[in-house]
């Protein structure tokens, strides 16, 4: 029995536990109101779909042979374009519809954060909600209509799922953790990494108990998840004849940059309080491994162990994975690690759960929030493209005879989808088709010493009588005094493949005709209500007159970039 001393001390031990707790769900449940706000203010503000979305939207419209057949003209595996074919074939296929389709995953992403908290056993999220759900990637790309939002949302459910499974096995767990996972690994590649990290936590906690059946559990769910990604194995292999293109030299500081880059986003802290929380949480795991925190099953202990578990095997696996892909990297890259990240800091630091432990996880999603709420307001209220509206003002301002050129060539897919005008229209290079991102297209027009003949004649053409040229992009200007450029065939260039020095010397082909026979550029302005994102934001040249041939004026050229 206890003494009246300590029936009092375990009575304020309560008291503080009780209060603690409803702390941390006043928070949570605030920042959740105001993250919800902020995914209603992008999906208001973001108008029309930019390129990456308009490919996924025209790949998962075709025809349902044609989807397998073009599949390696985008990154995303089957199950968010089986998605998102269902959600417009119930006419929903509207720009506002689809824009809806984003923000209930981004919502949904913030439902799974609660649910794994209190599958875990830690409450509330607030780590999670603070990092992650207020990074201005994971809400911007995340609520994009692209497979990131439902892939990070599967991640997680996956996550908790495999915790479920390892905390009470049986056959009806196994079956939810594996119709997760597979549905996890077919909505974007990366989740391979995340779901071979969930499975490594939970086999450190089966482990640790001797449950040699959880083990085997966890092996046949990641077995039938992995086997059911060999079917694309054909796609990266047709990939291959145009993949080099987009390669790139990779190591682990361009990684860490990159990631700084996706980070600066939200703020220049951002990036050191992950890392920071990340070592806090491998060290709070560390030591409650240490003074032999086993607990019971779902205990502060086996939990912080399956989240440690899991962020270092998630961690040194995605990066080894980035390191393979060798790509440029942009900063929708790490939403699924930040996914996983996010969702093991809140399990690992209950490993140790003092309460000056949890007041200190308190204040610190408190802080982060005030340091980020700012970043990410403004990026909410960012437009995705400004290429709708040109394509609105040309189909007004343009007639039959008149030229629109668009550069770079990849531009094509967006205005493809808005402009109804009466004008031809070009990409520079000009391409059979502007629905995907045809790279073998462009590898061909590499190759072909003839690339831009068809354009530069058409440029003339329309000139002499008497009509328009349009020009959507930076115009490049040859150097003065010099001639259009020769562009070797790649075997025989000193870049090889590189794109650029194309992209460039195609625009000067163009510019250098314009410069010959017509008058200057006239910037022709495209209000926004909004500002515009940064990858697709391009300005709209006008260019008319005609004189038979002379020098090339090109410092009447040279400001129009």
């Amino acid at each position: 029995m206890r003494g009246p001393h300590g029936a009092l001390a375990w009575a304020e031990l309560r008291l503080v536990d009780d209060v603690i707790r409803k702390l941390e769900r006043i928070v949570g449940l605030a920042v959740t109101a105001v993250l919800v706000v902020l995914h209603v203010v992008f999906l208001a503000h973001a108008g029309a779909l930019w390129r990456d979305e308009v490919n996924c939207v025209n790949l998962a419209t075709m025809p349902l042979t044609e989807v397998w057949a073009h599949l390696e003209f985008d990154s995303l595996p089957l199950a968010f374009l089986a998605l998102l074919r269902g959600w417009i074939g119930a006419g929903l296929g509207a720009d506002l519809s689809l824009r809806v389709l984003g923000c209930v995953l981004g919502l949904g992403i913030l439902g799974v954060l609660w649910w794994n908290a209190r599958r875990l056993g830690y409450g509330v999220p607030l780590i999670s909600l603070a990092l992650f759900g207020f990074n201005v990637a994971v809400v911007t790309y995340g609520d994009s209509v692209r497979g990131h939002g439902l892939g990070m949302l599967t991640a997680l459910l996956t996550f908790g799922l495999t915790w479920e499974l390892v905390d009470r096995p049986s056959a009806r767990n196994a079956l939810l953790a594996l119709v997760s996972a597979v549905v996890c690994v077919h909505s974007i590649f990366f989740n391979a990494v995340i779901l071979l990290a969930a499975c490594a936590g939970g086999a450190a906690v089966a482990l640790r108990r001797g449950q040699w059946k959880t083990i085997g559990l966890l092996a046949g769910v990641g077995s039938v998840s992995a086997l059911s990604l060999l079917p694309y194995i054909v796609v990266f292999q047709s990939r291959k004849a145009w993949n080099f293109m987009i390669e790139f030299p990779v190591d682990l500081q361009w990684i860490w940059s990159r990631f700084g880059e996706a980070m600066l986003l939200t703020g220049p802290f951002a990036r050191w309080l992950w890392i920071g929380l990340v070592f806090i949480g491998i060290i709070t795991v560390l030591a409650a491994s240490r003074r032999g925190v086993r607990g019971a099953p779902g205990k502060p202990g086996e939990v912080g162990l399956f989240c440690g578990v899991a962020l270092v095997t998630g961690v040194v696996a995605y990066l080894l994975f980035l390191l393979r892909l060798s790509y440029p990297m942009q900063p929708w890259y790490f939403l699924a690690l930040m996914a996983l990240v996010a969702a093991c800091l809140d399990g690992a630091l209950l490993a140790a759960a003092s309460t000056p432990l949890r007041i200190a996880r308190i204040v610190v999603a408190i802080t982060a929030i005030a340091l980020t709420l700012g970043p990410v307001w403004r990026s909410v209220q960012v437009r995705n493209t400004n290429l709708d509206l040109i394509a609105a003002r040309l189909a007004q301002s343009s007639q039959a005879g008149d030229l629109i050129l668009v550069t770079p060539w990849y531009l094509g897919i967006t205005f493809d989808r808005y402009y109804r005008g009466a004008a031809e229209w070009f990409t520079i290079p000009p391409l059979s088709t502007h629905k995907l991102h045809r790279f073998d297209q462009v590898k061909e027009a590499m190759t072909s010493p003839d690339t831009m003949k068809p354009v530069l004649s058409r440029i003339e053409t329309a000139l002499q009588a008497g009509h328009r040229v349009w020009w959507i992009g930076g115009l490049a200007v040859p150097p003065e005094g010099q001639g259009p450029p020769v562009l070797p065939p790649p075997t025989e260039a000193p870049w090889g493949f590189e794109q650029w020095p194309y992209y460039l010397g195609w625009g000067m082909q163009a510019s250098y005709v314009l410069g010959r026979h017509a008058l200057p550029p006239q910037r022709v302005l495209v209000p926004s209500e909004a500002p515009v994102s940064g990858y697709e934001n391009r300005p709209l040249w006008l260019i008319e007159g005609w004189r038979a041939g002379g020098e090339v004026r090109a410092a009447n050229l040279r400001g129009a970039r």
